[in-house]
């Protein structure tokens, strides 16, 4: 007790004599907690959501899509499976229409080309029903209820127009509401929901090429997929989904902003634990007789350890607190943008055992820095500390060496002072170099993806074209490919199929995603990581996610074929290159046309893709290619503008972490400077006040002190822009890995580094000018008997 008493007290007065710095420490390390926590939001808030989602729904665990009536045909395979009470708990069979390859459109969107499934709005099933969570007061006959991630990362609106174009025919429907659906509801696999007499009349419309039936089963077994793989392949265009492939694409691109989250906030916690470290070992200069005192009064080592030990702590808990505080608060303004993939109208849930993890974190971390910033404290013994501890301070230069160097007094005392702190110019070149290497970081980010497409191509994979267009069904695709080949301006024209458009079987387990370029040497190639794209039509590139799921690489042979169509053989196809990119979830396949026709008779080009000459007006070649073709083409669009918009999200939640960054990371170089310069006064208060009394002005003081820290930030400036040259693409390749990304070439934009470099550097310079210039209200003799 009397122990507790006695440490209470000595933490009691350390933090009433550095009540700024406790402020900082407290300040630093709620940053540091509002990030973990907005990073385990993120997390969390999407499990507790998918979870829910899940409940609400009574979500399947796996469903494929058939025509309707082919599992009566295949009534004894089916029943067979069906009744394993071993692999299934329950199943129904549910009608529903597909729309094979169509495009769909919403006014002043992109066309959006894929398959989609329609499903009865009034359906009386019990397994993934209907989640309606946003929806306009009446029910048209023309409704379609659309999955809430149409809204969230595609833009559309309740009460907006959606085109379905089948047949040469358009079929216009009124959004009027968005849904939640696990399955059906994400990136890879969206359906729609229409009322009950809708449904019908397309169902009268389609004839037998869409009818068909959604599987829907309930199980706990991970392997169920390859029990329905015969009758897959020999559906006509028979397709599968499964909770483990709907939530990697919800989750996947929200892990990689939880990870650039986290990483920037344990940046954080350790610069904070560094000054931290900083500052105990500072204060023992300050402290040295002082803690001889006490240990001659029968303080222990242990006790006097602790009195800083627990100071932090509780200064930490103080500041994890606010920090959790304000994640809970704010995190709801932050997580919604960039949760605008997850599929889901996103609410924030916080757990309370989250809340001990990072108070835990942030104790675990500051008790090792802050054990081993005490560590010195046992070598101090009270005879020792009557002596005093400045005899040793400059680390054995003496001042008379100083004295026969040919140079100004005023640089001399800063060359001493910078000079005399060499464990303080560590810890500050440390501290300051995780700050310049977090700012080029994402400075670097900001260029090359907000600034500059090329970040965002290369992310994304996709080639970088100036329009795209479609024409119209029965138009001679060549005849109008050559028409655009000899307008003014035109550089390169590319027919495609894709990309990412349709869907074939690989071995049998995965289904990729289709692109068919007529001429892969007119393309830039941005997304080729590996080999090179197909020449011959037994050659295919393959993506580098899609490889490591196949465990196949250049070389290999794969087995595809069409899973849309009938009683189609499968191919083999040697992979001649891998590629990388993020548009398609990283299930890419590229054929060459004659490739494409071994499993699919009937393909045919569906797109033109347009470069032009280096500055060229894009806007006035669309008007000009509208007004001669006129009703040849159905679709144009600048398609440079169209990339944009689709990573619009990504550019604004960018921007954010960027300013974000930038401002904390400010903010620690100049509350270092800060502390810097505080240590410095504090350890040379005697020699500043005896320099006052035989002339020099405080100003030439203060810029002796100054001058003393600039160096330091210039080799600590340096070693970060370094580690930023070294490190920023490898870090960016980590965290993009699991989108698909695996190398990248991002350049440093070396002239807006140097040029925060020389703010912070200055910033610095005109603060400890200032800190230092405060003391002039204290006469010399005053300074004098202080120290005394």
């Amino acid at each position: 007790m009397i122990m507790i008493n006695r440490l209470y007290i000595l933490i009691l007065s350390k933090m009433k004599k550095s009540i700024y710095t406790s402020v900082i420490f407290v300040f630093l390390i709620g940053v540091s907690s509002f990030l973990i926590g907005i990073s385990f939001s993120v997390e969390d808030s999407f499990l507790s959501l998918f979870d829910a989602v899940y409940t609400k729904t009574n979500s399947a665990d796996y469903s494929a899509i058939f025509p309707r009536g082919y599992l009566d045909e295949k009534k004894e395979e089916t029943d067979i499976l069906l009744r394993k009470d071993d692999i299934i708990t329950q199943y129904e069979l549910e009608d529903a229409l597909i729309f094979l390859k169509t495009p769909i459109s919403v006014e002043n969107k992109e066309e959006l080309q894929g398959s989609w499934i329609i499903r009865n709005l009034d359906r009386k099933n019990f397994l993934s029903g209907v989640s309606v969570v946003e929806k306009i007061d009446s029910i048209q006959k023309n409704s379609i209820f659309v999955p809430y991630i149409c809204k969230s990362l595609f833009g559309f609106r309740l009460g907006d127009e959606l085109s379905i174009r089948h047949n040469g025919i358009d079929r216009i429907f009124l959004i009027s509401g968005f849904t939640e659906d696990i399955l059906y509801g994400n990136r890879g696999i969206i359906a729609f929901d229409v009322p009950e007499d809708m449904f019908f009349e397309l169902d009268r419309y389609l004839g037998d090429g869409g009818r068909s039936e959604l599987l829907l089963v309930k199980s706990e077994d991970e392997l169920l997929k390859q029990y329905f793989i015969p009758l897959i392949k020999e559906a006509e265009y028979a397709t599968y989904t499964d909770i483990y492939d709907a939530k990697f694409s919800m989750h996947s691109t929200l892990h990689i902003y939880g990870i650039v989250i986290l990483s920037l906030s344990v940046v954080t916690l350790v610069v904070v634990c560094l000054v931290m470290y900083f500052r105990i070992r500072d204060s023992f200069y300050k402290d040295y007789k002082n803690i001889g005192v006490m240990k001659a009064l029968g303080f222990s080592n242990t006790e006097i350890r602790l009195s800083y030990i627990f100071q932090y702590f509780l200064l930490s808990i103080i500041g994890g607190v606010i920090g959790i505080i304000f994640s809970i608060l704010f995190s709801s303004t932050v997580v919604p943008s960039i949760a605008a993939e997850s599929g889901m109208k996103w609410v924030n849930f916080f757990h309370i055992w989250r809340a001990v993890e990072i108070v835990l974190i942030d104790l675990i971390i500051v008790f090792i820095f802050a054990f081993f910033a005490t560590s010195a404290i046992r070598k101090i013994t009270p005879a020792a500390a009557i002596r005093g501890y400045n005899s040793n301070f400059n680390g054995g230069v003496g001042r008379s060496f100083f004295g026969r160097i040919p140079l100004s007094l005023n640089f001399l005392s800063a060359l001493y002072l910078f000079i005399s702190r060499k464990k303080q110019n560590i810890a500050i070149t440390v501290i300051i170099a995780l700050a310049v290497l977090s700012s080029s970081f994402f400075i670097t980010l900001f260029t090359n993806v907000v600034q500059n497409e090329n970040g965002l191509s290369q992310i994304s994979g996709m080639e970088k074209f100036d329009i795209v267009l479609k024409a119209r069904d029965g138009v001679n695709i060549d005849e109008l490919y050559k028409s655009i080949e000899n307008m003014k301006n035109t550089k390169v024209v590319i027919k495609c199929i894709g990309p990412g458009g349709g869907g074939i079987l690989c071995d049998n387990i995965i289904t990729g995603r289709i692109t068919v370029y007529d001429d892969y040497e007119k393309i830039d190639k941005i997304g080729l990581y590996e080999g090179r794209y197909p020449f011959h039509d037994n050659e295919i590139a393959i993506s580098v996610n899609l490889a490591k799921s196949l465990k196949k690489g250049v070389g290999d042979v794969i087995l595809i074929r069409n899973d849309y169509q009938d009683n189609v053989p499968e191919e083999e196809y040697v992979v001649t290159g891998l590629t990388q990119g993020s548009y398609t979830g990283g299930l890419d396949v590229f054929f060459s046309f004659e490739g494409i026709k071994k499993i699919e008779s009937e393909a045919n080009w569906e797109s033109i893709y347009v470069y032009l000459t280096e500055g060229t007006d894009i806007e006035n070649t669309i008007s000009s290619i509208k007004y001669q073709m006129k009703d040849e083409i159905i679709y144009i669009e600048n398609f440079r503008t169209l990339f944009e918009g689709q990573f619009s999200s990504v550019i604004y939640n960018i921007k954010a972490v960027i300013g974000w960054v930038l401002s904390v990371s400010m903010f620690i170089t100049l509350i270092t400077v800060i502390l810097l310069v505080k240590t410095v006064m504090l350890n040379n208060e005697s020699d500043f006040g005896v320099m006052r009394a035989v002339g020099f002005t405080i100003y030439q003081i203060a810029n002796q002190v100054s001058m003393s820290i600039i160096p330091v930030l210039i080799i600590a400036s340096f070693i970060g822009y370094l580690l930023s040259l070294l490190f920023t693409n490898k870090i960016l390749e980590i965290m993009l890995q699991g989108m698909g990304v695996y190398d990248l070439y991002f350049s440093l934009p070396n002239g807006y580094i140097a040029c925060y470099i020389i703010v912070a550097i200055l910033l610095s310079y005109l603060i400890s000018l200032f800190y230092v210039y405060r003391q002039r209200k204290y006469p010399p003799n005053y300074i004098i008997n202080r120290e005394e």
